[in-house]
């Protein structure tokens, strides 16, 4: 358990980096209207 602690921690990281990313965002907003129309 103890190794998969700090794997998990530089998952979220990279999730918030992804998020705070402005092209990431945009792209996943794209992404989002994507599936709604389709």
């Amino acid at each position: 358990w103890g190794l998969n602690f700090p794997q998990l921690f530089s998952f979220r990281r990279r999730i918030f980096f992804f998020i705070n990313s402005p092209f990431h965002f945009f792209a996943f907003c794209l992404l989002s209207v994507y599936f709604l129309l389709y």
